[in-house]
């Protein structure tokens, strides 16, 4: 669904696909701080990332249009492979 400029992603964790709505011009900071309460993971260890589905670390300091994410996208929780 896609209203202005909020839609709905996927974020993916632990094998679940949740839907987040998200608008087009916040920071993925944002996004992923509403990612880990939508998985109650709010006091998370710090390794968790958003990554990409080519398991690419998003850059929380970017905008979500500048991320490259449109209405859904799937995006994962996790510690980035390797661990870092």
């Amino acid at each position: 669904m896609s209203v202005g400029n909020k839609f709905e992603i996927i974020v993916i964790y632990n094998g679940a696909s949740l839907p987040l709505e998200v608008n087009a011009n916040q920071a993925l900071q944002a996004v992923f701080e509403r990612a880990l309460k939508l998985v109650h993971l709010e006091n998370a260890p710090g390794n968790l990332r958003l990554l990409d589905m080519n398991n690419n670390i998003l850059d929380l300091g970017q905008s979500v249009t500048a991320a490259g994410i449109t209405a859904g996208t799937r995006i994962q929780l996790r510690a980035p492979a390797g661990g870092g």
